[in-house]
């Protein structure tokens, strides 16, 4: 992907480097221009997105780390004159997060395009930033390092818009009149979460306060974005029944059309809570729909077969031999899913009964 972007570049020196690869020689510039430079200027209204397929490195605008996500490891947000992307440092759990983005993007919901950097891909990513200018030269060389500390990384789509939890509660009234359709999408990334164990979003079957800030409003389109999902195995049978059976209810409560169910009344105290914005019986009621329309697409997606497709494609992209095992440890977690869930559903012949047919030894 990147094998032309050093044509024409100054001749490279042989200088040790912490940014640069130990033993592959010295990749950076020797005029740190970047450090004593100019200071970018990040702009938090920049809508355009990068394409990711086509990013033309050598015309990058500047680098403005954000913080946040788990261990404050936070992102890099790369602005090229084709528009703005991420970068996301590795992590213990990087493969189970790949997987459901590929997963919510295989059915339909509106999470951001990824892509695993190989390790040359990374190198000459990191030698270009840290000529680049940042907002604040302080984070560059850290947060270069890190991204190589903690690899394999991710390239990701940028998302135009605000995290709920930064919405405060009268404008969010406002928005959600304005986008009706927000519930209703919300209970579609709702029913995703559900299908992985994902807790780390609105608290549906999980014992925790929620966190709204993995929740993103396009302010132009109403769109809703999900960012931060990983798939979440439980390994214990004791612990898979209970948390089935809290699955099962939930699916109950969404076959009414006048009557917000209990597990949806742990969302608007979350909203409450958290946004100081009282979800309306309407948008609850709307939320339960939205649960219910993509569990219907969930389970016709699942019996399809595309969970061990999109096992191979993570094995793949992440198919260095120091990476694979740990990525196959992760992925044991699809039995959760292929095995158990779905006999759930036919053994409790819910409204969404589906077929499971048993491959021939």
């Amino acid at each position: 992907m990147l094998d032309s972007i050093f044509s024409g570049r100054s001749e490279m020196s042989s200088v040790s480097c912490i940014i640069c690869p130990r033993n592959e020689g010295h990749k950076c510039s020797t005029k740190r221009t970047s450090v004593f430079g100019a200071v970018y200027k990040f702009d938090p209204k920049v809508q355009k997105v990068a394409d990711l397929d086509v990013v033309d490195w050598n015309k990058v605008v500047g680098v403005h780390w954000a913080a946040g996500g788990p261990g404050n490891a936070g992102v890099s947000l790369v602005e090229t004159e084709n528009g703005m992307l991420v970068l996301k440092q590795g992590s213990n759990n990087a493969t189970s997060q790949y997987f459901a983005q590929l997963l919510g993007r295989k059915l339909g919901l509106e999470l951001p395009k990824t892509v695993v950097l190989s390790t040359k891909e990374l190198n000459d990513i990191i030698a270009i930033l840290n000529e680049s200018n940042w907002s604040n030269t302080q984070d560059q060389l850290i947060r270069l390092h890190k991204l190589r500390l903690f690899s394999p990384c991710v390239m990701m789509e940028f998302l135009p818009g605000i995290a709920l939890d930064k919405i405060p509660g009268d404008q969010l009234s406002e928005i959600f009149k304005k986008f009706p359709d927000i519930p209703r999408q919300i209970g579609g990334i709702l029913a995703f979460d559900v299908i992985v164990n994902n807790w780390d979003r609105l608290p549906l079957i999980w014992s925790n306060e929620g966190n709204l800030g993995n929740l993103i409003i396009n302010l132009e389109t109403g769109i809703v974005h999900g960012i931060d999902q990983q798939l979440t195995g439980i390994n214990n049978e004791e612990q898979t029944n209970r948390y089935l059976e809290r699955v099962k209810a939930v699916m109950l409560e969404t076959e009414s059309k006048d009557s917000v169910g209990e597990h949806f009344l742990n969302i608007q105290k979350c909203f409450e809570d958290s946004a100081s914005y009282l979800l309306t019986t309407e948008e609850l009621l709307s939320m339960q729909s939205g649960v219910h329309e993509r569990f219907t697409r969930i389970k016709e997606i699942l019996v399809g077969g595309c969970l061990e497709e999109l096992k191979s494609q993570v094995l793949s992209d992440y198919n260095d031999k120091e990476r694979g095992h740990r990525c196959e440890l992760q992925l044991i977690d699809l039995d959760f899913m292929t095995k158990r869930f779905l006999k759930f559903i036919v053994d409790n012949n819910t409204p969404l009964r589906i077929i499971v047919r048993k491959k021939k030894k």
